[in-house]
């Protein structure tokens, strides 16, 4: 009988470690599209504005590029590939 509560609390204890672990988050739940006028991206949400892809530092609704806009370069622009061999 004791081994069975034992085992009953070792596996609630697994459940309860498993639903209180935050959720894994990666580019595509960050995605947001283009940049766009008008939207408040949240921390944390990626975007391209002119070549670029940029990083919410936190939240904001500031164009990326700009002092204090709360957006960090993470991908910088490159040249065009017409031509390239």
């Amino acid at each position: 009988m004791h081994l069975r509560n034992l085992e009953a609390e070792v596996k609630s204890l697994r459940l309860e470690r498993v639903v209180a672990q935050p959720p894994t988050l990666n580019l595509a739940d960050a995605w947001a599209g283009t940049w766009s006028e008008n939207t408040t991206y949240p921390r944390g949400a990626c975007t391209t504005w002119d070549g670029s892809m940029w990083l919410a530092m936190k939240s904001t609704n500031r164009r990326p590029g700009i002092e204090d806009s709360g957006w960090k370069l993470i991908v910088k622009r490159g040249r065009d590939a017409k031509g390239a061999r």
